[in-house]
């Protein structure tokens, strides 16, 4: 028992060390105020969900009236972004023109929205067209989200080889396996099965080498591509 003892002096000082002891006060206090902090956001983010329930329309209001005191760009923006979230494109786009007129008529992230709230109403060819005049404004820039809502759009137009080319086009830089799912199914609706399937089966084996919290997150693809594959 003595030798125990003794072998354990030196920890048992270290813990009536001043320094030592400080440092283990500073330890667990940021410890405990993570987890409260944890736990506060959980709270914060279950309330939010509970508000939205409750009254829907909250955020969308206080955009409104955000604008109705201050007419700025970015509470004009902040209430287009709204009204395409609540499934209101149209409105949302004549603010986004607004927005084009004048210092920002050269703003690549308003044409961006541009892009996305033409493509939610429905109006391809303005979805196409605003698109160009955004690479037009940054021929060299990687707008991978846009140029998918692109390519959407010109198939929705019926502009199949067109679309071909621009899903082509994207897939040698788009991140995940969404773009080269849809490319697939154009090829494959196109009668080019030989080519849907290498889409489709490069889609499979980038999923077998991604770690598995990639692999959650674009599941809805990669089982698409498997299913097709089957058929």
């Amino acid at each position: 028992m003595q030798l125990t003892l003794c072998a354990a002096e030196p920890l048992f000082r270290s813990f009536f060390n001043p320094r030592f002891s400080l440092y283990w006060v500073c330890h667990l206090h940021i410890c405990s105020a993570f987890v409260r902090y944890q736990k506060s956001r959980a709270l914060h983010q279950a309330s939010e969900v509970v508000k939205d329930q409750i009254a829907p329309d909250r955020h969308l209001r206080r955009h409104v009236d955000n604008l109705e005191m201050t007419d700025t760009v970015e509470n004009r923006l902040n209430l287009a972004d709204e009204l395409c979230a609540k499934g209101q494109p149209e409105d949302a786009i004549d603010l986004y023109k607004s927005c084009i007129d004048g210092p920002f008529s050269e703003s690549p992230d308003i044409l961006s929205r541009l892009v996305r709230a033409h493509f939610l109403a429905e109006s391809w060819e303005n979805c196409c067209r605003a698109y160009r005049d955004l690479r037009g404004l940054e021929p060299d820039g990687k707008w991978q989200e846009e140029h998918l809502l692109f390519a959407r759009a010109l198939e929705a137009k019926g502009n199949i080889n067109e679309a071909i080319q621009s899903y082509d086009d994207l897939c040698t830089y788009y991140t995940g396996p969404e773009a080269k799912c849809r490319f697939g199914l154009l090829l494959k609706a196109a009668g080019r099965n030989e080519r849907a399937a290498t889409c489709f089966k490069e889609v499979l084996q980038g999923a077998k080498h991604a770690p598995p919290a990639i692999r959650r997150r674009f599941q809805e693809w990669i089982d698409l591509a498997d299913q097709e594959l089957r058929v």
